[in-house]
This record gives structure tokens, sequence and C-alpha cells, in this order.
């Protein structure tokens, strides 16, 4: 009885060392971007969102400025999008850019020298 208690033991400390190394590589690649209410952002076309705007390498592969309208969890956001392209308008950060004037300069935050 005592081997298998230990045996569970180690399958759990085992279990528990694996998941925070999952959760380390998987934040080392998350954006963490946040948006307010009002913030203009550009939105990445992809190909299986927008067949119709991504049919050539020579279209183009992002679209906006459109407005961030609310933040539904962290990593997903409203925006106003026109229905002209059927499709949801709750985006993902990954697919979400911030929109520059000319006059703006890009934090250092996201893309570091």
């Amino acid at each position: 009885m005592k081997e298998i208690q230990e045996l569970h033991a180690n399958v759990r400390a085992g279990i528990k060392k694996f998941n925070e190394q999952n959760k380390m590589q998987v934040k080392k690649h998350r954006k963490d971007i946040q948006f307010k209410h009002g913030d203009l952002v550009w939105i990445h076309l992809r190909k299986e969102r927008f067949p119709s705007k991504r049919r050539t390498k020579l279209l183009p592969r992002s679209d906006g400025p459109f407005e961030a309208l609310e933040k539904i969890n962290p990593n997903a956001y409203k925006v106003d999008f026109p229905g002209e392209y059927n499709v949801s308008a709750t985006f993902n950060v990954t697919d979400l850019s911030p929109y520059l004037d000319e006059d703006d300069e890009l934090p250092s935050k996201l893309f570091p020298s």
C-alpha cells in the first residue's frame, strides 16, 4: 500500500512539473497587448477566415484601422467590423495589432530592439 501511495505521489509531482513547463512554454509565445475602448487596430486577414480577401500573395495581409469596442477576455476583443466581410467581429489578440499614425512612435514593449 505504501508503494502505491508513493507511486501516486511521484506521478502527481511529475504531472505538476510537466504542467508548469508547458505553461512557461505557452507564455513565452503569448502576445500581451491590451487595447482600450476606442483604440484603433489593424486586423490580420487569415486565409482560413477571409478566403475571398487572401486569394493571392499580392493581396493585402491586413485591413483597418478598426475601432476596438470591448474586451471579451484577456485574449479576445470585439471590433467595430463592417458587415461586408460576413465574419464574426470577435478577434484573438494574435490577429490584432495597434494602429499608429505617422507621428506616433512604436512602443518599445511591442518591438524590442
